[in-house]
């Protein structure tokens, strides 16, 4: 039995529905394997199906110094892990918008530039202070990286910042250690 899916059409009046406002997609961890294993090929997989806007942006954020390599490191995870070619015309333009900032979790002055960082991206790439922000690193990190989005002006409060899901509650988005798990 074969199964066919095909996609309703959408007004087309202005902006498709579909689509995400434009953003930055921020992920602390990201010289990790997940981040170049996982996410940067979902997302590059979600642009080419035209499920993101071209708006949107990557910063992967570490505490280690890679800057010189991130880019490369990541298109070969999108090449490697996502199976996408690498002579794909799209992951050049898609690699353009994908950027690294260093800085330790625990930096107050790293977030505080980061902070500036995000909004000169804003500025050059049109993702009007829109951000989506990415855990992943180890659970005792979480409240640091949270408490510092929110005292730095990146969250509404840290407190909010953490509270995405089911399974989290105030006292594990504070201790950091239960953030993410099940809760009874």
């Amino acid at each position: 039995m074969e199964v066919t899916a095909a996609l309703r059409p959408v007004e087309q009046s202005g902006r498709d529905k579909r689509l995400p406002e434009p953003c930055i997609f921020v992920v602390f961890g990201a010289s990790g394997d997940l981040t170049k294993r996982k996410l940067l090929p979902a997302l590059f997989h979600l642009r080419q199906a035209g499920l993101l806007p071209e708006e949107i942006a990557v910063v992967g954020v570490a505490r280690r110094d890679i800057s010189e390599t991130f880019v490369s490191d990541m298109k070969d995870g999108i090449v490697k892990g996502g199976g996408v070619a690498e002579t794909d015309p799209r992951l050049d333009s898609f690699l353009d918008r994908v950027k690294y900032f260093q800085t330790n979790f625990d930096d107050d002055d790293g977030f505080e530039r980061l902070k500036h960082y995000l909004a000169e991206l804003d500025e050059e790439l049109g993702t009007s202070g829109n951000r989506l922000f990415y855990l992943a690193v180890a659970p005792e990190y979480f409240a640091d990286i949270i408490a510092r989005l929110g005292a730095h002006g990146m969250a509404q409060s840290g407190e909010e910042a953490g509270q995405l899901g089911p399974g989290r509650d105030r006292e594990a988005v504070r201790n950091g250690s239960r953030v993410g798990q099940e809760t009874e």
